[in-house]
C-alpha cells in the first residue's frame, strides 16, 4: 500500500487484544500505553515514488504539507474482557 495523501483528521484504532489458542478466544491485554500530544507522520513516512517516477513527500488533500497531528481524544473500553464492557 502506498499513501500519496493523509487526511486532515486521523482516527487510530489500538486493537489491545491476543488470541489465546488454549481459551479458543480473544483475551484482553491491559499494559500501559502513552499516547503522544503530537503525531508527527511525514516524518515517519517514506517518499513515494509519483506518476512520472520522481519521489515527493506526501501530501494534505490539497496538496498541503500535513503538520503534526494534535490528539484531540481518547476513547478507552472499560470491561472485564473483549466481549463485556463499555466504551
Amino acid at each position: 500500500m502506498v499513501l500519496r495523501s493523509l487526511p486532515p483528521y486521523l482516527c487510530l484504532s489500538l486493537q489491545r487484544f491476543v488470541y489465546d489458542q488454549r481459551k479458543g478466544d480473544k483475551v484482553k491485554v491491559a499494559d500501559r500505553f502513552g499516547f503522544p500530544m503530537l503525531l508527527d507522520l511525514p516524518c515517519l513516512l517514506a517518499s513515494v515514488a509519483g506518476d512520472d517516477g520522481h519521489s515527493s513527500m506526501v501530501q494534505g488533500p490539497q496538496g498541503q504539507a500535513v503538520g503534526p497531528y494534535q490528539l484531540m481524544a481518547v476513547l478507552l473500553h472499560k470491561g472485564p474482557s473483549t466481549s463485556r464492557g463499555h466504551y
